[in-house]
């Protein structure tokens, strides 16, 4: 007997079966069945024996991620997706290396549920961004269709196999080709890059000089943060030169590229 069915028949002999919690919006059955194969009830699977094995609930929450980022929760051997979605997102844990909760939230006038639900319930439909290297209008504009599920979800799944760049600043070929021993081809680069790579100074984009930025103006800090998004988000607001050589109307070039079509100089 699978452990699956022992823990629902144990459930119905106690009267626990209804205690089971609903299946969440952050929870993605078909992401799911890729991982664990044909469940009758994969959210169900999930929480019996699933999230032991590993398994992600959805592309956008990593758990094996979470419970090694946080090992109190793994100490205690509490389910991480339930965890997050319940008091998680209040502690300020992350649910994935692409979506940053601060980052999203700065975007929405009041949220009052976990920002990962937020987001795959409005935010992304509003055209938020759930990191500072996902430019929303930028990857739209590499599908050429209206999406139908978050842009997050479509790059993770389809999108950076696609070859789409997430920011005109992060070239998924250019990261690969300068960084061929760090990050191997079924890897997706950008998670690879937020998830820690970053602290390597290691290369992006032909025309941001990490190892520079970093030296020259993050260096006295106690935990220096990524620098291409320090760059894109208020670095280059600040004058900070994405490289050493970078010509006298660097910032023209740099607003061209990231607000490309959305705003007129």
């Amino acid at each position: 007997m699978s452990a699956l069915r022992l823990i629902r028949r144990l459930a119905r002999r106690l009267g626990l079966a209804k205690r089971l919690p609903p299946q969440p919006a952050a929870f993605d059955s078909v992401w799911y069945r890729r991982q664990a194969g044909r469940t009758a009830n994969p959210w169900h699977h999930y929480l019996a024996t699933g999230w032991r094995a590993g398994f992600a609930p959805s592309p956008l929450f990593d758990s094996q991620r979470y419970l090694r980022l946080y090992p109190d929760v793994a100490r205690a051997g509490i389910e991480p997706l339930t965890h997050y979605l319940t008091d998680g997102w209040r502690e300020g844990r992350s649910p994935h290396a692409l979506f940053d909760a601060a980052w999203y939230a700065a975007q929405r006038a009041a949220i009052r549920i976990d920002p990962l639900t937020d987001y795959l319930r409005e935010g992304w439909q509003a055209g938020c961004s759930p990191h500072p290297l996902i430019d929303v209008a930028f990857l739209r504009s590499q599908d050429k269709v209206a999406p139908t599920r978050s842009d997050l979800e479509a790059y993770l799944d389809v999108g950076w196999q696609a070859g789409r760049d997430p920011h005109p600043y992060f070239s998924l070929a250019h990261y690969r080709q300068s960084n061929p021993d760090l990050c191997p081809p079924e890897v997706e680069p950008l998670s690879h890059y937020a998830g820690g790579a970053y602290r390597n100074a290691v290369s992006t984009h032909p025309d941001f000089d990490a190892a520079f930025y970093r030296r020259t103006y993050l260096s006295t800090r106690r935990d220096p943060p990524d620098p291409l998004a320090d760059f894109v988000v208020s670095g280059w607001i600040l004058e900070r030169r994405p490289r050493a050589d970078a010509p006298p109307d660097w910032r023209e070039t740099v607003f061209a590229r990231l607000f490309r079509g959305r705003y007129s100089p």
